[in-house]
Order: structure tokens, then sequence, then C-alpha cells
């Protein structure tokens, strides 16, 4: 649906002439009322717009006024004029059977489709034919909105109403192609086009049926008959020159926008096209010229902003083209048109922003069907991060979405190469890169040859990269990945830090040095490293975000860090991910008053964005307001209706307040948008279980293991529904048949261990850990599991074993280390303190960290130092009791009893269920 504005509220001349008339009219004001009305019989708008402003100047209180004249504004595309004076009619009582509906057809002319559902979603009017024109925006705005069932049931209703109603037969037949029902919709608009040939918006959809179609041509002529029976219908002009600009007749659009620009020149539509046809045509200059004037009348139109980002990105202007492509997103289009997201991401990958770049880009490629420039994109941004394996799944889906894809032909070639043919694969790839300017074929190339682990290839392939842009810090960075894998740390430094002298802005490369100097413990030249990027560059969202982190690394205080985030958010107002930051502290420390006003203020901020009414939510819940917490996500639902994200927490916030059935009810409407969406099945069939519908949640399971036959899912599920009955047995036997299908989940064999442990089949289960560390040596994850498992029987000596072969795979693991320390301090060992140490160091935030070097410390009589690490671990988490109940431990330690005491008390009254345990009974015998 097109958004449009004009660009001013009348000609210079209009604006003198009607001055002129209302000095030295005697007509009345009703008189010149009349005489609008006449001119607009005649469809001649612009003396209507004189006449009635005319009126207006003389009496402000004409109502009939009013309403004419938002309804003249609406036709010559002011919807923002129209929407003004509707209101205005309103206040001066015009009967709302006249403004609602017209109030509707401008709205979904903004493309405000979510606004009409919740203003007029029980419309009653007294007019049938109001009531009818009515119901038939609320269908238009529910089909745009995805609810095609709740689309179908009103334009029923209106057609009941009004059954001959042009414009409600017209809606009916988009819903039927939208139902699918595509041959049946064409041939009501052609049956329409015969009985009502005059009528402009039948001739228009007759158009754009045919564009459907594949038959441009005919669409073209019936864009202009629609013109010639309404020479001010801008939406007709807009689709003919889409149409020709997407055949790239630039001669004929050229003859149609200049009739646009004669009949309508001060039009946002008009010019619009006047820059979209210089930018096919490959005119910067003179796009970049008519910009200038669209940007100053249309600074909000999502349209307006993403064609200046696409303008800017072919300039080569990156840091404009973020700009506007930001300002783009933040609109209804940011979330209608994939695009916008799309080309944004490009950008950020140019401006060396990769990370930002993929999360920007991951919504797109969890739809279905996946755009092939998404996908492009991902692998793109994915093998700059390093992550080599995503980056080829991601080039081998785009051979699948398009085959003919000039970066499926890239990837085929890579596909030789897997399979053994690798000159003629590097040949292939070789040929493509030298041919074409773009890299795509460059990095294919790269990813593929890293995967297979052929480093000296891979090397050479990034020094022909360069050679492509020497300039680009692209390369340096990539060679630094690939010394990184083949463990040659000092040259992988060095070649971040020169890609660091390419671009000192390059935050992959500051984010790789920064990973390097966390491993060395020096968590301080990274922030140092930051905190000069972000100096030299303030609105650079990633560096000051990396602060923050960084920052809450090295153990700042909680309100340390809300000051910090504060700061960003003042600098960068337009920027989501400091708010989301901000907003999980002031709730972790309970200051839900700041929670809210925040996200108040997002939603003012950023009113398009989802990100604000997720934050309202969260802020609600935290309050114990649920009721608003619900209906926040239920507006989200209606800002994002093809996507199951904001149904997954609706479903969540259900499940949390035991309103099962209302949770289910949410997730099969979520099923249907994405069917094979995992996240939703898991979901769906734990709450099947949960709320005692088991024979439902195994039904659900059974149909993915017949959709999905080669993948684990639906066997799991199956034992999620076991294991909640507590039939330990079938639990078993569905995780087995899941491993079968793919043995490599870590999590299925985790329940599986578990399931034979609540069995009570302990030599099965040690069979299994056995058998599978065996074939699977390098689970960190099971591992680490097993570890655990012999820490809760207190057989410290195998959980000692399991912990070290963690440490083994991964030296740097933390929960490995603080466990260890543990197990040596339990058996008097002097290394204990220095593992703990070690771990502290990789996370000094880690209540459970210090809580271990607390136990330590206290062990070795170190107890003024064990008290002040155990507050910490408190500070830090106090939710967890026995943090605080080893804070008076330790405060007996260091004798100090009157504060233990004081500490015990409190715990007991704010913990009364943890003041039943024996462990808090059994210490007040100390006290």
């Amino acid at each position: 649906m097109l958004v449009n504005n004009n660009f001013a509220k009348s000609v210079i001349g209009s604006v003198v002439l009607a001055a002129v008339l209302s000095g030295c009219s005697s007509e009345t004001p009703e008189k010149l009322v009349g005489s609008a009305k006449g001119y607009l019989e005649k469809n001649d708008r612009k003396a209507a717009l004189i006449q009635l402003k005319t009126a207006i100047q003389k009496n402000g209180n004409l109502s009939e006024a009013r309403f004419l004249l938002a309804k003249t504004l609406s036709e010559m595309g002011d919807q923002e004029g129209a929407l003004i004076e509707l209101s205005k009619a309103s206040q001066l009582g015009y009967p709302d059977e006249e403004v609602q509906p017209l109030e509707a057809r401008v709205l979904i002319l903004q493309g405000e489709m979510a606004k009409i559902v919740e203003k007029f979603a029980n419309p009653v009017l007294k007019g049938a034919e109001s009531q009818s024109d009515l119901l038939t925006s609320l269908a238009v705005a529910h089909s745009s909105l995805g609810h095609l069932t709740d689309a179908r049931k009103t334009i029923d209703l209106a057609l009941k109403l009004s059954p001959r109603d042009v414009r409600a037969r017209l809606t009916e037949a988009r819903l039927r192609a939208a139902e699918g029902r595509v041959d049946e919709a064409f041939a009501q608009v052609i049956e329409l086009s015969r009985e009502q040939p005059k009528r402009s918006d039948v001739a228009l959809l007759l158009g754009e049926f045919q564009e459907a179609k594949g038959d441009v041509r005919a669409a073209i002529a019936s864009y202009r008959k629609a013109v010639d029976l309404d020479s001010v219908n801008y939406v007709a002009q807009s689709r003919a020159l889409a149409a020709l600009i997407g055949q790239q007749d630039y001669k004929e659009a050229q003859i149609v926008w200049e009739s646009m620009n004669a009949k309508i020149p001060n039009n946002l539509n008009t010019a619009y096209f006047g820059v979209l046809l210089a930018f096919e045509r490959g005119e910067l200059k003179l796009a970049e010229e008519r910009l200038q004037p669209l940007l100053k009348y249309g600074a909000a139109n999502g349209r307006v902003l993403y064609l200046a980002g696409a303008v800017y990105f072919q300039k080569g202007a990156m840091t404009q083209a973020e700009t506007y492509l930001g300002k783009a997103m933040s609109t209804s289009l940011g979330e209608a048109a994939p695009g916008v997201r799309t080309l944004l991401a490009r950008v950020l990958i140019r401006i060396g922003n990769p990370a930002k770049a993929w999360v920007l880009i991951q919504p797109l490629l969890e739809r279905s069907p996946v755009d092939a420039e998404a996908l492009a994109v991902g692998a793109e941004a994915s093998l700059k991060l390093g992550e080599f394996a995503r980056a080829e799944t991601l080039f081998k889906q785009v051979v699948q979405v398009n085959p003919n894809d000039s970066r499926a032909r890239t990837f085929l070639a890579v596909e030789r190469l897997k399979k053994g043919d690798v000159e003629s694969g590097i040949q292939e790839l070789r040929a493509i890169s030298e041919r074409e300017k773009a890299v795509t074929a460059d990095l294919a190339l790269i990813s593929s040859l890293i995967s297979k682990k052929d480093y000296v290839r891979a090397l050479e392939a990034v020094s022909n990269l360069e050679k492509k842009d020497p300039k680009s810090p692209d390369a340096a960075n990539l060679r630094g990945q690939i010394e990184l894998q083949r463990g040659d740390v000092a040259r992988a430094r060095e070649a971040f830090e020169a890609a660091m002298k390419l671009d000192s802005q390059s935050f992959v490369a500051a984010h790789s040095l920064a990973d390097l100097d966390v491993r060395n413990q020096r968590v301080d030249l990274a922030l140092a490293r930051f905190e000069r990027m972000s100096a030299e560059n303030p609105k650079n969202i990633s560096t000051r975000m990396a602060v923050v982190g960084l920052r809450e690394q090295m153990g700042a205080k909680a309100s340390d860090l809300i000051a910090v985030l504060s700061e960003v958010v003042k600098d960068l107002p337009a920027e989501v991910a400091p708010r989301v930051q901000l907003s999980r502290f002031y709730l972790r420390s309970g200051d839900t008053t700041k929670a809210l006003a925040l996200a108040q203020d997002t939603i003012t901020q950023l009113p398009n964005r989802p990100e604000g009414l997720e934050l309202l939510a969260d802020a609600y819940a935290s309050r114990g307001d649920f009721i608003q917490a619900e209906n926040q996500l239920s507006k989200l639902i209606l800002m994002q209706p093809k996507s199951v994200k904001p149904l997954l927490s609706l479903a969540k916030m259900h499940v949390a307040n035991n309103k099962f059935d209302a949770a289910i009810s949410v997730l099969r409407k979520a099923m249907l948008l994405q069917p094979d969406h995992r996240d939703v099945q898991s979901a769906l069939v734990s709450v099947l279980a949960g709320s005692g519908k088991a024979d439902d949640a195994y039904k659900l399971c059974q149909q993915i293991q017949k959709s999905h036959p080669k993948l684990p899912l639906g066997w799991a599920l199956a034992g999620d529904v076991a294991a909640f009955k507590k039939d330990w047995g079938a639990a078993v036997d569905w995780y087995r048949k899941a491993l079968q299908v793919d043995g490599r989940h870590t999590d299925v064999a985790i329940k599986l261990h578990k399931s034979l442990l609540m069995a009570k089949d302990v030599s099965a289960a040690d069979s299994f850990a056995q058998q599978r560390s065996q074939a699977l040596p390098n689970d960190a994850i099971f591992t680490f599991y097993l570890g655990d498992v012999a820490l809760s029987r207190k057989d410290f000596a195998q959980a000692e074993r399991w912990y070290g072969a963690v440490l083994k795979m991964q030296p740097e693991n933390v929960g490995a280390l603080n466990n260890m320390a543990w197990l040596y301090n339990k058996s008097k060992r002097p290394q204990a303190k220095e593992l703990a140490e070690r771990a502290q160091r990789l996370q000094p935030r880690s209540a459970g960290v210090l809580d271990t070097l607390s136990e330590i410390h206290s062990d070795q009589g170190d107890f003024a130092k064990a008290v002040e690490l155990q507050r910490k671990a408190v500070d830090l988490d106090g939710s967890v009791a026995n943090y605080r109940l080893n804070l008076v431990k330790r405060l007996l330690a260091a004798g100090q009893k009157d504060q233990a005491k004081s500490e015990y008390e409190k715990l007991g009254r704010e913990r009364p269920e943890y003041a039943r345990s024996d462990e808090y009974r059994q210490l007040a015998k100390s006290l």
C-alpha cells in the first residue's frame, strides 16, 4: 500500500489566490462551499480546494467545509492534512457516519493498518452504506495484517449491508486472491470492469491483477485508463511508473512522470518517482538533486528514507546511507519491506560492522521462504565474523533459493571443491572473481577452503581478495581469523592490528583483538581500545556497547553501568540495543518505575520498532501487572503479524499465569504462521503436556516425526512428554530413537542419561555415558554434565576426572575451573586458590566463582577477604539463598557474630521457605 503526503498544503499561487479571494470576495462561506461541491462534481479538485480554504478563512466553524477539505486533500495525496481536517470536522459535530469511514480510508493510504484494527474493531454506524464502507476498510486492514479469517468475516458483513457496493466487491476480490483463489478473483474483477467501465479504482485493480499474472503491458494500459478516468489518481500513476521502471522502459516512464508532474506537481509520490526514475537510469547526480526537496517534506516517510539510503549507497556515501536506512527501519516500512533491512545490513558490512549486520539480517533468515539476497548478506556477515561453517551453509541455501543467482554459480564451484574436484572448482571461482567486481566468489572460496582446513590456499585466496580492495580491512581480518585457526596467535594479532591501521573503526578487528586481550587477562587493554574508538566516533553504537560489556566484565557497579548506558541512550536515541540493556539493568535492580519510563520513551522515540512494546511488556510483568503486559504483547502481534516471536512471548506469559488454554490457542496460531518452527513446536508440546493433554502432545510429536523423519526433534519431544508424565521407561525409548536419528544432540543425550537415572537403571546410565564419551570425546557440554552428576553423588574423584577432561578441551571454561577449585579445596590442595582466581579473572562478575573463592579464603584463615568476596557474590545475585547463608558463615568465622545474626534473621524473613530447610536450621546452633 502506498503511503503519500503532500510537499505543501497548497501551491504558492493557490495560497495567494485564496488570500485575494478572502480579501475581496463578497460570497458567503456557505456559497463558497456550494461552489466547491460543483467543482468536485467536475473533478476539479484544485479549484474546489481554493473555495473550501476561502470558506474556512471566513468561518472556521463550518464542519462540512472541513470535511470536504479533508476529502479533497486525501484525494490529492495529503493524508496528514486530511486527518487534521477530519479531526476538526468531528470536533465541530460533523456526523460520525461521514467522518469515520473517510478516516479509515486515509489511514489505509498511510499504511496504518494496526491503528485501524485498534480504533475501529467493532464499528457501529447508523447508515448501512457508512457501516459497510467502514467494515470494508477494516477488512482491508485485517487482510494486510495477515488476519484472513477476520478479514473474510468483516467483508462478508459489509457486502451483506451493501451487496452492490463497488469498493466492497473490489476488496472481496483482493481477499479471494489472498486466500489463494486467484483465478476466481481475477474473473470477478474482469466482470466488474465490464459492469463499471468508468470507475478508476476498478481499472486500477484490473491492472494489478494483470501485472500479477505477468501481463505487464496490459497492466500498464489499465493503469493509464485509470488515470484517464481520474487525472489525479496518483496510485494508478504510481503503479504505471513502477511497472514501466520494472520493465526498464525509462523513455515511456519519463513521459508518464512528466504527465504526473504536470497534473499533481506538489505531491510526494510525484517527487518520489522523479528520484526513483533518475536513480534507476543511473543518473545519481540528478537523483541526489531531486532527493533534497523530497527529504524536506518526506522526512518521516519510510519509502523516501529507503530510497535516500539506496541513492547514497550507490554513491558510496555509507555514513549517509546508514543514517537514512536506520530511519527507514524505524518506520512501518522497516518491518514490511525486507529490502530495507537487507540494504542496511550491506551498509553495516561495508563500514566494518558485520556483528550488527548479522543481528539485523537474522529475522529475514527465519522467514519462509527465505530471500536469496538476505541469505547472501547473512553469509557475508558470518564469514567476516569468522563463522565459517555458518557462512558455508548460507551460501549453499542461496543456490537452493535461486539457482540462477551469480552467487549460486559461485557456490556450485565450491561444491566441486567439496567433492574433490579441487582444481576445477578453484579455476571456476577464480574465473568468476576476475569477471566480477563483487567479492562473493572470493568469500565463498575462502569460506570453503577454511572449512576444509586448507589454510595455505585460503591465505592465497585472501591475498587475491586484498588486491581487489587494498584499502579495506576485510582481507586482514580474514587473515587473522585463519591464523587463529592455525594456532598462530602472534600472526593473528599482527593481522588484526594491520586491519586497525587500515580502518581505525574496524569493529571486527577490535573485537578479535579484545578476545585475545581477555585470554591474556588484559581486559584493560581491550577496554582502552574501545574507549578510544568511541571517543573518535561517538555515534558508533557497537564500540560504545562493547565498552559497557567490558566494564561489566571488569566488575563495575550496576549504578555505574546504568549511568554509562543512560549517556549512550541520550547520545543515540534512535538505537535500540542500549535501551534494551538499560531496561535489563533497571529490572535486575528492581527499579520497575524507571524501566517503565524507559519503555514508554522508547515507544515515543521509535514508534514503529517492536522493542518498545517488548520493553513495556517486561516492565509491566515485573510490576505484576500481567493484564497490561499481555495488552502490549497483543499490540506487538498486530505490529508483526507474520512473526512468531511475539506469539511465543505471549504464550510464555499465559503459562506464567496458569492460563494454559490461552497459551495453547496462541501457539496454535503461531503454528499456522510457521508450522516447522522448532521453538513453536517445542513450546506447544510442552504446554499441552503440562496442562494434562499428553495425548494431544503425542499426536503433535507424531506429526513432526512424519514431516521430518531425518530430524530428531519429534522423538525428543515425545521423550519430554513421557518425562513430564514420569514414565521414565518410555522417555528412555523416545530419547534413544532421537539419538538414532542424529546422535550429535547433546541436550537429548543429557535427557536420556537423566531418564536412565530416574528409572534407577544406574548401570545403563553409566554404560551410556562411557559409550558416548568414547564416541564423541570432544563434547565438552556432556562431559561437564557428567562431572555435575558425579559431584551430586559425592563421587569427587570421578567428578574431578570429568572436569579435568573439560579443561583439556576448553582451558578457559569458567565452570570447570570453579568446580575443580572447589574440589581441590575440599581435599586441601594448595592449587585451589590459583584455579579459583583464574576463573575470577575470566569472569569477575560471576557470583558462583566469588562464592567458591570466598570459601577458599575462609578455609585458609583470610576471613576479612572471605567476607568481602561473599558480600560481592550476594550483591551480584542475592536471589541465591545459599550465597546469603554462606555470608552468615563467613561472618561467624570472622568473629562478627552480631552481623551474622542480623543477616541470618533477614534471610529468614525474606525467604521463609528456605528458613524451613535443614541447613538453615542447623546454623542456628552456631548463633
